[in-house]
């Protein structure tokens, strides 16, 4: 019947057999053409596999039989955003807004994406939190009641993470991971997903005291051997993300438990005790729309992996498509997090600076169409909008910076990783930072860089910012001055003081538990750190 051949495609796709899936799912359909689930299994088949323009065709099938489900809109939204069906966008996002104010579970990636609004990523977070406990079965540890690590020995960290490879989180991490003082720390990376051989596993498996793979394992087994690891501190690098497995954290699996860095949000739960950020990221007086406490790192939150250095350039901008002598902004985020409101932006610069393009990552090919017809509509000509080359690896694509002028940022869901990459190889940012943490990423590396004159804090301010900078080559060029200083010097790209600071966090937190104190709020300062 149709509901055992959508569970065998479903079986199939966990296999990541996605031929025998999509078959399985065609027959459903066959049986009954007005089954949503059939087309909405399918739709992710195919979109896993990059085939978003079919997948689009059929999430339309799916919410058009159920227009009330919003696991149907959000996908439905996240291949319109993908494609980049400007048309369409902001009414689906109205209406998943809709469901969301009646109370439904709507997909965060969404909200986080389309929205500023640290309140309704907060209940968005609490609904996802509240969901996951009725859905999972596993009884959380004794840890629940507050155990205590023991004192006078190494603690022992585990770092929970699917991305543990050339991934923007795995790239970002593996230095930290790699500097921490094995004196008084055991490191454990819990790995949740296969990877293949690369740099960043590598490094991991070679400089790791502990690397442990757990991919296979059901969430019952993988619950019981990490319980069995008796850390004093897990960190869950992925949140609510892809390949994520937040019912481990739910089920209590250490006495201090942490989310830092993949998830640029409130987890909006209760068994996450601490969130790790920065002071911009997430202001004092931003601290309520938060369900954990708040660590403000001294610096910048977000850490870099300095061993691999700025590649030298190896490429041109004749061979990049690009012309030799105009002035080129560029954004490498992806399509999904440029939004029509921000594309209108970048236009209005282009149109007031003469002779310049916009260099884009290259996204599918209907989206190029998609945003050559809106780019002719707002009065650009389309060929001012260059799609960049698949670059062979990733030094190519890093030194590719290089050929670029100014980098514009998205809105509301800031460049993360790539602004990293940008100001690591010299490029500098303009940014616009709103309320939201993913909002405020590239506004706090800039912060810490000494640029604040870069972060601006409304579209208007961010346009004429932009265009200010295009406009007057000596200002463009002090700015590169300060920041080619300022890479080698400021506190963004120093990562033994980075660890040493979020060691510092660590041992505190321990401290405060072994005292039988509740976590509260912590902001690391000149070396100490002080609770509030």
């Amino acid at each position: 019947n149709c509901s055992a051949l959508i569970t065998l495609g479903n079986v199939y796709s966990d296999m990541k057999d996605h031929r025998k899936a999509l078959e399985a799912f065609d027959a459903a359909i066959l049986i009954d053409s007005r089954n949503a689930d059939a087309y909405f299994n399918k739709g992710n088949v195919l979109y896993g596999n990059k085939k978003v323009d079919l997948a689009l065709i059929q999430f339309q099938e799916a919410f058009a039989l159920n227009p009330s489900n919003p696991q149907f809109l959000g996908a439905l939204l996240g291949a319109q955003c993908a494609v980049w069906d400007f048309n369409s966008i902001e009414n689906a996002w109205n209406d998943l807004m809709e469901l969301w104010g009646e109370g439904q579970l709507v997909p965060i990636d969404m909200v986080l994406q389309l929205s500023d609004s640290p309140q309704i990523h907060y209940q968005c977070a609490v609904n996802h939190a509240q969901d996951l406990i009725k859905r999972i079965n596993i009884k959380p540890s004794a840890f629940a009641n507050g155990s205590h690590p023991k004192t006078g020995r190494r603690l022992k960290i585990g770092y929970l993470s699917p991305d543990f490879g050339e991934h923007p989180v795995g790239m970002s991490i593996v230095e930290v991971i790699e500097l921490h003082d094995i004196n008084n720390f055991e490191i454990f990376c819990l790995s949740l997903s296969e990877h293949p051989k690369g740099t960043v596993l590598d490094r991991l498996k070679n400089n790791v005291e502990h690397f442990i793979g757990m991919s296979a394992l059901d969430s019952l087994t993988l619950v019981e051997q990490i319980n069995g690891l008796n850390l004093d501190i897990i960190v869950d690098l992925a949140g609510y993300t892809t390949g994520s497995r937040p019912e481990v954290m739910a089920a209590r699996v250490a006495p201090i438990q942490i989310s830092f860095l993949g998830f640029a949000s409130t987890m909006g739960a209760s068994w996450i005790d601490y969130l790790i950020a920065d002071r911009y990221v997430i202001p004092e007086d931003a601290v309520t729309a938060y369900a954990e406490r708040v660590v403000q790192l001294e610096h910048s939150f977000f850490p870099t992996d300095t061993k691999t250095l700025p590649p030298v350039l190896s490429t041109d901008r004749r061979q990049q498509g690009l012309p030799e002598s105009a002035f080129v902004f560029c954004c490498f985020n992806s399509a999904q997090r440029i939004t029509p409101k921000i594309m209108q932006a970048w236009l209005e610069v282009l149109r007031s600076v003469d002779n310049s393009v916009l260099w884009l990552q290259r996204p599918l090919d209907v989206a190029i169409t998609n945003m050559q017809a809106f780019a002719l509509q707002n009065g650009v000509d389309p060929s001012r909008l260059v799609f960049a080359k698949f670059a062979d690896s990733r030094p190519d694509h890093l030194s590719r910076h290089r050929l670029a002028d100014l980098y514009l940022d998205t809105f509301p869901y800031n460049s993360h990783s790539t602004a990293r990459d940008a100001l690591w190889m010299g490029l500098p940012i303009v940014t616009y930072s709103g309320r939201s943490f993913a909002s405020r990423v590239a506004g706090s590396m800039l912060t810490t860089l000494g640029l604040p004159e870069l972060v601006t804090y409304d579209f208007h301010a961010y346009i004429h910012t932009a265009i200010a900078i295009a406009q007057n080559a000596d200002k463009l060029s002090d700015i590169k001055i300060k920041l080619e200083y300022q890479v080698k010097h400021s506190a963004l790209f120093n990562m033994p003081l980075f660890v040493n600071n979020l060691e510092l966090s660590y041992r505190s937190m321990v401290e405060r538990n072994v005292a039988g104190l509740v976590p509260t709020h912590m902001a690391i300062t000149g070396g100490e750190a002080i609770w509030h």
